[in-house]
């Protein structure tokens, strides 16, 4: 049985909570001999379905438009690869490792949550993208004052500078929400310098993209239907989707929180700092499912990626293992090491 399969049936029983409720379509989805255009029209429905039910639905443009830009991505960085297909498969195994390596260690996140920080921790890729492509035209240039005129005319560059993206309404600012939900799990991350580091060094980083496009457009619903952020039920129109202040600052800040760090540096963390799962436990499990989902990733040279029959995953008591027979699996190892206060997992 190939970690797709044994994965779905281990989490048969939670499907519904997590919104996965069409499992005759992802099962069609994991198929590996199915061919990528067909896999991504069935990610991309099952990912608007799960936020439908909360009304983010719209949110999931992003992917879409991500979807588009990464072939092209892949004409010029031959080493990009998919990141549509990963976030659905990525969600997929964290409702795994949350509901049968998590929760009986007494560590649990609600679906919700999961919902918002899986499915929208790489939709600020297509600026990253847009980077790389403005790169590649840059470079060209360049290429041809170093062969001819090196030292003369000056270095031709571009400097994507985002404005006013961290900015919400009634005056507030995203990075100090998300630097409070940090401080509160033990990780004393500066988040406005580190930010403005990367609008410095015009170095996009897609978490932090992805994080500030999440809460900056999910604020604006709560705005639309909840405009004095009351703590009390207030229903959109015709819907059953709550808009309660509470979930905003108990569930969207802490989710967004764990995108802007999901595949933050080891540099950036404090001295002998790592994410812990009691004290940050969304942001270890998406650390962690991010990591650990190789399998099934297409890029310009392989359209299907690794096959799900190279990997398992099983729970030995308290210890997670996951056995991945190509040829980086060390690099997993140490990705989850240098990030995670993670002894118990094993990659072999």
């Amino acid at each position: 049985m190939d970690i797709n399969s044994f994965i779905l049936q281990e989490i048969h029983d939670n499907l519904q909570d997590y919104g996965l409720d069409e499992e005759t379509r992802i099962k069609k989805f994991l198929d590996y001999n199915n061919n990528y255009e067909y896999r991504l029209n069935d990610g991309l429905h099952i990912i608007k379905n799960i936020l439908a039910e909360h009304g983010k639905s719209q949110i999931a443009d992003h992917l879409y438009d991500l979807s588009k830009l990464e072939p092209v991505l892949g004409n010029i960085d031959i080493e990009s690869r998919d990141h549509v297909l990963h976030t659905l498969q990525t969600y997929i195994l964290g409702v795994y490792l949350s509901e049968s390596f998590l929760l009986p260690q007494g560590v649990e996140i609600r679906p919700f949550t999961w919902k918002i920080a899986c499915l929208f921790h790489d939709i600020g890729y297509p600026v990253k993208i847009a980077q790389e492509m403005l790169k590649k035209y840059s470079d060209r240039n360049n290429c041809i004052r170093d062969k001819h005129i090196k030292n003369i005319s000056p270095v031709f560059h571009f400097q994507i500078r985002p404005t006013g993206i961290e900015n919400l309404c009634n005056s507030k600012k995203s990075l100090p929400l998300i630097q409070k939900c940090l401080d509160g799990w033990d990780l004393d991350i500066p988040i406005q310098s580190e930010y403005e580091e990367m609008i410095e060094t015009g170095s996009i980083r897609h978490r932090a993209m992805s994080a500030l496009t999440g809460l900056n457009s999910i604020d604006l619903f709560y705005q639309k239907y909840n405009p004095e952020r009351k703590f009390e039920k207030i229903l959109e129109p015709y819907t059953n989707i709550d808009c309660n202040q509470k979930y905003f600052e108990e569930d969207i800040i802490p989710a967004c929180a764990a995108i802007y760090i999901h595949d933050i540096s080891p540099k950036y963390l404090p001295y002998g700092k790592r994410i812990d799962r009691k004290k940050a436990p969304l942001a270890f499990l998406l650390k962690l499912s991010d990591s650990l989902q190789e399998w099934q990733r297409p890029n310009k040279i392989d359209n299907k990626g690794l096959n799900p029959n190279l990997f398992e995953i099983r729970i030995d008591g308290r210890r997670l293992i996951m056995n991945a027979n190509i040829p980086d699996k060390a690099k997993i190892q140490k990705e989850i090491d240098s990030c995670l206060n993670a002894p118990d997992i094993q990659i072999n």
